[in-house]
C-alpha cells in the first residue's frame, strides 16, 4: 500500500487522435451519374496512387477535367476560381440541373457565370475573396464544399472534436469539423492534421468531391488517443481537462466525488517500473487537481496495487462539492452569458474574461499574508484559494484569479491551463492560453492593477520568463516541458490594441495622448528602464502648466503615467 498525503491541486492529461480510414456504405445521391468511362486517360495517374478512383471518379461523373488530354498534374494546386466552378457545378447537378451554367452578364473572365451563380445561390459571399485568380486553401475549400448540398446530405458518420491544428479561432472552423464528421475530409495524416493555410492539390479536391457527391465513398475515421497533448471535453456535464487517457478517467472519477476509483484498465506496472509508485502517482494527481479546479482538492490519496484501486480522501464531503460545484457552474454560465458576444473572436472572448475578473474581483491581501506567516489556510479564508470565491464572493489570491479563469475559459471555448511556479521567489499561480498552436501567459492577479493594467496577458515567453519561474505540480514530469510557447507578440494585450509604443515615438505619444486623458497606460520594449522613464518625463513636466505633476512607473515594458493637478 502506497500512500500521499497533502494534494491540493488538479490537471489532466491530454489525447491525440490516431487516424485510421474505412469505407462507410450508404446511400448515393442520385442525381450524379456515369456520363463518361475513364480508360487510363491520364499518363502521370497510376493505379497503385491513392487518388487514382477519386480521379476516376469524378472524371466520368463530368465534374473534374485534366489540365491537358492525357495530363491530370495531380500534385498541382487548384485555384479559387477554378473550385467555384466545380462548386457550381455539383449544386447545380445536385439540384436537378446539368451542371451547365449560363451567363448573362458583361464580365471577360471565363469563371463570372460560375461566381454569379455561387454567390446567388449562397455558397459563398461576394467579398470572402478578393482575387478568384489566387490558390484555393484547404481551408476554403472545405467552406466552399460544405455549402454545395443540403446539411442533411453530411449526415454525422464521425464524433471527433479535436484536430491538432484548428480550433474555433481558425477560420471556417465549423465547415471543416462538419466534413471531418461527415466523413468526407480525413486529415493529411495519422493525427487528423488539416493544414487549414496551406493550397490543395487537385488530387485532394478530387476526393473530396467523390465524397461530397457519393455517400458510399464517406470515410469512418477511427480515433486513437496518444497521451501528450492537452485534451479539453465535456464528460458528465464538467468540462474535463487532461493530457493522457488515465488522466481523463481520473479526473471524470473525481469530478463525480467517486472514493475509490478502478485503474484495472490502464496497464499501471510499466509506467510504475519507469517513474515509481508513489512519484507516478503524486505527479499525476497534481497535474489532475490543478487542471481541473471544479474538483475543490484532496488530502489524501491511497492505491492499492493488488486490485489496481486509487482511493481518495476529498477536502470536502460529497454532499458539499456538489454545492460547491452547482454554484460555480451556476454563476460561469451567468457571466460568459454576459459577457461574451456572438461575433466576438477567440483572443476577444480571452480579454473579456480576464478583464471581467480584474473588474469583479479583489485582492485578498489579509489571506495571502495569513498563509505566507503560517502556511496554514483556515476555513475563513479557504475559498480565496478557489473559483467558488473568486467567483461567488469577489475576493481571491492568485489560486482563485487562475481557477476562475480556467473555468470560465473552458465554457467559452478557450484553451487553457493553470501554470504553478513563483513570481519573485513566493508561491504563485497563473495561466496559459493556446492560441494558434503555441501557449501565451496570462496572469490575472497582475493583470488587476490599475496602474500596471492588463501587464501579462497573452504574454510570449521572453517577457513572461523575466519574473516567473514554474515547477512541476501543474503538469506530470514526464510532460513539463512539452508544451510549446510562443514568442510572438501578435496577441500581446498592447500589441493586440495598438497601444505598443517604440522607443523613440514615447516622448510624442505621451504628450499627444495625455491632452485629453488623467492617466496613460501603454507597452514598449520590454528592456525599458525607469530611468530612461525619467528622462522623458521630465521633459514632458517642463512644457506643462505650473501645479501640474506627473506619477508614473513601468514594469517589463508596461509604462503608466497619471497627472497630478
Amino acid at each position: 500500500m502506497i500512500k500521499k498525503m497533502n494534494i491540493k491541486i488538479l490537471i489532466l492529461i491530454i489525447l491525440i487522435l490516431t487516424l485510421t480510414v474505412s469505407t462507410v456504405f450508404a446511400g448515393e445521391l442520385d442525381n450524379f451519374n456515369k456520363l463518361q468511362t475513364y480508360n487510363n486517360n491520364f499518363i502521370d495517374i497510376k493505379d497503385s496512387d491513392w487518388f487514382s478512383n477519386d480521379i476516376k471518379n469524378s472524371y466520368e461523373v463530368g465534374l473534374f477535367k485534366g489540365k491537358s488530354i492525357n495530363q491530370f498534374e495531380p500534385n498541382g494546386n487548384i485555384l479559387l476560381s477554378e473550385a467555384i466552378t466545380l462548386v457550381s457545378r455539383v449544386h447545380d447537378i445536385y439540384n436537378g440541373g446539368d451542371g451547365v451554367i449560363e451567363y448573362e452578364g458583361s464580365s471577360k473572365e471565363w469563371y463570372a457565370a460560375y461566381v454569379d451563380f455561387a454567390i446567388k445561390n449562397g455558397l459563398f459571399k461576394e467579398k470572402d475573396f478578393a482575387d478568384y485568380n489566387l490558390k484555393a486553401t484547404r481551408a476554403q475549400i472545405a467552406y466552399l464544399f460544405y455549402n454545395t448540398l443540403d446539411k442533411s446530405d453530411f449526415n454525422k458518420v464521425n464524433d471527433i472534436t479535436k484536430l491538432p491544428d484548428v480550433n474555433s479561432h481558425t477560420k471556417y472552423y465549423d465547415e471543416i469539423f462538419a466534413l471531418y464528421n461527415a466523413g468526407i475530409i480525413a486529415g493529411s495524416d495519422e493525427y487528423g492534421t488539416f493544414k487549414p493555410n496551406t493550397y490543395i492539390s487537385r488530387a485532394e479536391t478530387s476526393a473530396i468531391i467523390n465524397r461530397v457527391i457519393d455517400k458510399n465513398n464517406r470515410k469512418i475515421i477511427n480515433l486513437t488517443k496518444s497521451d501528450g497533448e492537452i485534451n479539453i471535453k465535456e464528460i458528465n456535464g464538467f468540462k474535463v481537462t487532461s493530457f493522457s487517457t488515465i488522466g481523463e478517467h481520473i479526473a471524470t472519477e473525481m469530478l463525480k466525488g467517486n472514493r475509490n476509483i478502478d485503474l484495472r484498465q490502464f496497464n499501471i506496472n510499466e509506467t510504475v517500473d519507469k517513474f515509481g509508485l508513489t512519484d507516478y502517482f503524486g505527479d499525476l494527481l497534481y497535474e489532475v487537481t490543478n487542471q481541473n479546479p471544479m474538483i475543490f482538492g484532496i488530502d489524501s490519496y491511497t492505491y492499492y496495487p493488488d486490485t489496481k484501486t486509487l482511493a481518495v480522501k476529498y477536502s470536502y464531503d460529497r454532499l458539499y462539492q456538489e454545492q460547491l460545484q452547482n454554484s460555480v457552474s451556476k454563476k460561469v454560465k451567468e457571466v460568459i452569458g454576459n459577457i461574451i458576444e456572438a461575433d466576438m473572436t477567440y483572443v476577444e472572448k480571452e480579454i473579456a474574461i480576464n478583464n471581467y475578473l480584474c473588474e469583479t474581483v479583489e485582492y485578498d491581501t489579509y489571506a495571502a499574508e495569513y498563509f505566507l506567516q503560517t502556511g496554514y489556510i483556515s476555513t475563513d479564508i479557504v475559498n480565496s484559494f478557489n473559483a467558488y470565491g473568486a467567483l461567488n464572493y469577489g475576493k481571491a489570491v492568485c489560486g482563485g484569479y487562475a481557477q476562475a479563469f480556467k473555468i470560465l475559459c473552458d465554457e467559452a471555448g478557450i484553451t487553457s491551463i493553470i501554470v504553478t511556479g513563483t513570481l519573485d521567489g513566493i508561491g504563485h499561480e497563473w495561466n496559459r492560453v493556446l492560441i494558434e498552436g503555441k501557449w501565451l501567459e496570462v496572469d490575472v492577479t497582475n493583470n488587476d492593477k490599475k496602474d500596471l493594467f492588463n501587464n501579462v496577458l497573452n504574454a510570449p515567453k521572453q517577457i513572461a520568463d523575466l519574473i516567473f519561474e514554474t515547477n512541476n505540480y501543474y503538469i506530470t514530469d514526464e510532460l513539463l516541458n512539452s508544451l510549446e510557447r510562443g514568442s510572438s507578440e501578435k496577441y500581446e494585450y498592447y500589441n493586440f490594441t495598438n497601444k505598443y509604443v517604440k522607443e523613440n515615438d514615447i516622448y510624442n505619444y505621451i504628450t499627444k495622448n495625455l491632452k485629453d486623458n488623467s492617466y496613460l497606460t501603454f507597452r514598449t520594449d520590454s528592456s525599458y528602464t525607469i530611468k530612461k522613464l525619467e528622462t522623458i518625463m521630465q521633459k514632458v513636466v517642463n512644457n506643462m502648466s505650473r501645479g501640474t505633476s506627473l506619477s508614473f512607473n513601468t514594469y517589463m515594458g508596461v509604462v503608466y503615467i497619471e497627472v497630478i493637478r
